[in-house]
């Protein structure tokens, strides 16, 4: 099932292969194509874009094997909750926001700080071997 966003690529890709080869890809082809797709991302929900948009900046803040879950909440205070697992799947941090760069903000707080033993090492810091 092809979502909304997928009909919009599948347009734009038509648009210079109309220009490159005009005999092969009709002007109402690409027109149709992309009248279609514009009709169904105006009828997706404003909510829906708004969620995407917070699971991108919490995607952000993450670091390497965290997995984020973000999810519409039911406060119209704090409007949007995430949940992040570490490669283990323990939780290493929840949060809920007052506006997506809150929520981000939150999560990047929350999360426990990148382990720097093993950059100190080889410098002297921790007393091991010195380069």
């Amino acid at each position: 099932m092809n979502t909304c966003i997928d009909d919009a690529i599948g347009a734009l890709k038509l648009v210079p292969l109309h220009f490159s080869h005009p005999s092969m890809i009709s002007r109402a082809t690409v027109i149709g194509a992309a009248c279609e797709a514009l009709a169904r991302l105006e009828a997706m929900p404003a909510r829906s874009n708004e969620l995407l948009e917070a699971y991108r900046k919490v995607r952000q803040v993450l670091r390497d094997g965290d997995t984020a879950y973000v999810t519409p909440t039911t406060c119209p205070e704090r409007p949007f909750g995430a949940v992040v697992v570490d490669a283990t799947g323990r939780l290493a941090a929840s949060a809920t926001g007052k506006t997506i760069e809150g929520l981000a903000e939150l999560i990047r707080l929350r999360l426990p700080a990148r382990s720097t033993a093993h950059t100190a090492e080889g410098r002297g810091e921790t007393g091991g071997p010195q380069a």
